[in-house]
């Protein structure tokens, strides 16, 4: 395709002209107001979605004497985030999992979606796996049960509200270093737990003042662009008449 001298400068005039009108538009405007609202991304997350079922009612399970197992770690509804530091562990032939943490989630509701999030700073490489049990599903377990042996208590000092799921989070260290210490023994990592609902089992609460705003961004640029779109038609048709 070959361009004329007049062709060129044409075409030129016609970009700068969209260019401006894009700049100097509502749209655009709007756009740039959006984008200070957006923060950064610094941080992983890694997530487990769950259904409570009935089950999750029988309350805390209980080891082979009749101890309570009540691990310290909480969420709830009313409770959702936890700020926490986690120790990790790098695995190996003798070690197949990294480090395992215990965490209660009560306050549920029977039938309900739930999803768990934990996040953490990407300058501490961690590699974390979040799982659900039942009480039932940890009674019948001895090796989840071992696990939680320093969780113990007296049945009649231990109650919680609610239905009730127990969360494994299991933390390996995901980096290799020249420091020997460090090989040896990783830093724990600093993690938020979120427990967040979700509506009609897919959209998390948190989400739903975002959603709304991007509806009430979008319905906005469609006004927005709409009137651009005819101003620059007038545009266009008057321009047209004074040619003629």
């Amino acid at each position: 395709m070959q361009f004329t001298g007049l062709g060129i400068l044409a075409f030129s005039k016609r970009n700068l002209l969209g260019a401006s009108l894009m700049l100097h538009s509502p749209l655009f405007a709007l756009f740039l107001v959006v984008l200070l609202f957006v923060p950064p991304s610094v941080a992983n997350v890694e997530k487990t979605i769950f259904n409570v079922p009935a089950e999750a009612a029988v309350g805390l399970a209980l080891d082979p004497s009749g101890f309570a197992l009540l691990p310290s770690l909480q969420l709830t509804p009313t409770a959702p985030r936890l700020a926490i530091a986690l120790n990790t562990s790098f695995t190996g032939p003798t070690k197949l999992t990294g480090s395992e943490s215990w965490t209660v989630v009560h306050g549920l509701k029977i039938g309900a979606s739930y999803e768990v999030r934990i996040c953490w700073a990407a300058t501490s490489p961690t590699e974390f796996t979040l799982r659900t049990y039942t009480p039932s599903e940890i009674a019948a377990s001895p090796m989840l049960i071992s696990g939680m042996s320093d969780f113990r208590l007296p049945e009649t000092q231990a109650s919680l509200n609610g239905p009730l799921l127990y969360l494994q989070i299991s933390s390996k260290a995901d980096y290799y270093t020249l420091d020997r210490r460090l090989m040896t023994l990783p830093e724990p990592v600093h993690v938020e737990l979120v427990l967040d609902s979700l509506i009609l089992h897919v959209l998390p609460q948190s989400l739903l003042k975002i959603v709304g705003v991007v509806t009430v961004v979008a319905l906005s640029s469609w006004w927005a662009s709409s009137g651009v779109y005819t101003w620059l038609l007038s545009t266009a048709i008057d321009n047209q008449k004074k040619r003629r």
